[in-house]
């Protein structure tokens, strides 16, 4: 009864021994397998950590680069659009002169028996001209088309001939009325002589305006047609420049 006691005693310890250790290597073994699985989630996060910012590195820096590409875009735009608007404004100052120039030409002196007046008409002639000369300078300077250029050339031409043409017969005129206040002082017997002479440079006078206006009228007509077919390319062309792809 004793041994069987003891024997059974001794296996329900065993028994007792091996089931602890079952349960305690268990326990070791789940505890491992926790550590290892947290040890790996503690990786990943820390793997995930670095991508992240890997990633926002790399966002930055494309960001950055994309800024500066947009400013870049942007200045190159501006200018590009400040060129278009100079190169409009070229053409329109020039078309301008061009007609402020023609006016001052085709003005009618308030007297032609008045020196001063027709001093004055010649002096707005000759700004009028160096204001178109200058439009021109920008003119060649931001219009690429020759052909263009060509036929604002061509227009200016017709003015300078008209200006030669008109100024030369007022400093006739402006000879003859010096001429006239002379004779006027003059002192005649004969009063029909005096007349008589004073009339014939009247006439003389007259005569050398009206051929002078006849001059620049016929100039005129051919002058007129080429303007306007040089206005129609620059309407075409300021027209162009507002299109998308400029």
């Amino acid at each position: 009864m004793d041994w069987i006691d003891t024997n059974s005693l001794i296996s329900i310890c065993t028994f007792a021994i091996g089931l602890t250790q079952f349960l305690f290597w268990r326990y070791i073994a789940k505890q491992k397998s926790y550590e290892t699985e947290k040890g790996k989630n503690l990786a990943t996060k820390e793997d995930i950590g670095e991508i992240t910012k890997e990633i926002e590195s790399v966002k930055n820096t494309f960001t950055i680069e994309t800024e500066k590409l947009k400013a870049k875009l942007t200045l190159f735009t501006n200018v590009q659009y400040g060129i278009i608007s100079e190169e409009r404004n070229a053409i329109i100052e020039f078309v301008k002169s061009l007609y402020n120039l023609e006016s001052s030409i085709f003005k009618t002196p308030t007297k032609i028996t008045d020196n001063k007046a027709i001093e004055r008409e010649m002096e707005n002639m000759d700004n009028a001209h160096y204001a178109l000369k200058c439009a021109q300078a920008l003119f060649n300077l931001y219009i690429e088309d020759d052909e263009l250029k060509i036929e604002a050339i061509n227009l200016i031409k017709y003015t300078v001939n008209q200006i030669y043409i008109l100024q030369k017969a007022y400093g006739e005129i402006m000879i003859k009325n010096i001429e006239i206040e002379l004779r006027r002082k003059e002192v005649y017997e004969n009063t029909t002589a005096k007349r008589d002479i004073m009339k014939k440079v009247f006439q003389e006078r007259q005569e050398i305006y009206t051929n002078a206006r006849e001059k620049t009228t016929n100039l005129y007509s051919s002058y007129i047609k080429d303007r306007a077919i040089f206005e129609n390319k620059c309407r075409t062309r300021i027209y162009k420049l507002l299109e998308p792809e400029h």
